[in-house]
């Protein structure tokens, strides 16, 4: 088999041997996500039912067996295996997804190597699928709406692990960036805010500090009308008097 890698992190891409491969139909890119994410085999019925269900049996049967078709004429004919009423994905192929996903197992593992995680995370190019609408298909677009907020939870708390690793080593520069990744995701992670207000503190950048608590204070009024928990506010203050302990304590729970 050439070397067919699958990309649904992030705007969907195929590439063999490095070259973009395109697949044109959205429910072809559909059907592949899904085997390849739920990493079985699904009966034909099944499969008909989530990506046609308002087609009859005959016709949703018909529109499977058409995008299985295509599929295996951009992308080859060993990409998926059938057996009996079963249709699933060959199990040589690379796909971001399961690479990405190795990170659940690993981020409360002791001695987590950075580059390692650096290199998980940067799969992460986007929501999963992004981009991707296959608004006559109800089911499939409820599964796809979980499947994405799981997997951009798992890429926080990645970042945050990235960010106790850098604090832990000092590198402040590397928090800044990496906090301020997270928060362009979720601008409500009081977590990581605190890293970025104890990183440009600890850079002597004190009053940029202060605006992000500032910033935090008022987003967490406007949007869910609380105040910073206790513990920011006292970091908030060890900033302002410069009083910061040596050792910076864990972000991530």
């Amino acid at each position: 088999m050439s070397a067919l890698e699958l990309f649904f992190l992030g705007a969907p891409e195929y590439r063999r041997n490095g070259v973009p491969v395109s697949l044109a139909p959205a429910k072809a890119t559909a059907l592949l996500a899904y085997l390849a994410l739920t990493r079985t085999p699904h009966p034909r019925e099944h499969l008909a039912d989530l990506l046609w269900p308002d087609s009859l049996p005959d016709a949703a049967r018909k529109n499977l067996r058409n995008t299985l078709w295509a599929i295996r004429r951009n992308l080859g004919d060993d990409i998926i295996h059938t057996d009996g009423e079963q249709v699933g994905l060959s199990p040589a192929l690379w796909m971001d997804l399961h690479h990405f996903e190795a990170l659940s197992g690993e981020l409360t593992a002791p001695g987590l190597d950075v580059n390692w995680l650096e290199n998980r995370l940067a799969l992460y190019r986007g929501p999963f699928l992004e981009g991707l609408s296959t608004a006559d298909a109800p089911e499939f677009e409820l599964w796809l709406v979980a499947e994405r907020e799981r997997l951009q939870l798992l890429y926080l708390r990645g970042l945050e692990k990235l960010i106790d690793l850098h604090r832990q080593a000092g590198d402040w520069p590397a928090v800044v960036s990496v906090a301020r990744r997270a928060l362009g995701i979720d601008n409500l992670r009081e977590p990581v805010y605190r890293a970025l207000i104890e990183a440009l503190a600890r850079q002597g950048n004190r009053g940029e500090a202060a605006r992000q608590y500032q910033r935090l204070r008022d987003l967490l009024a406007q949007e869910l009308s609380v105040a910073p928990l206790p513990e920011t506010e006292a970091l908030y203050q060890a900033v302002l008097n410069g009083s910061l302990p040596d050792t910076p304590a864990p972000v991530s729970g």
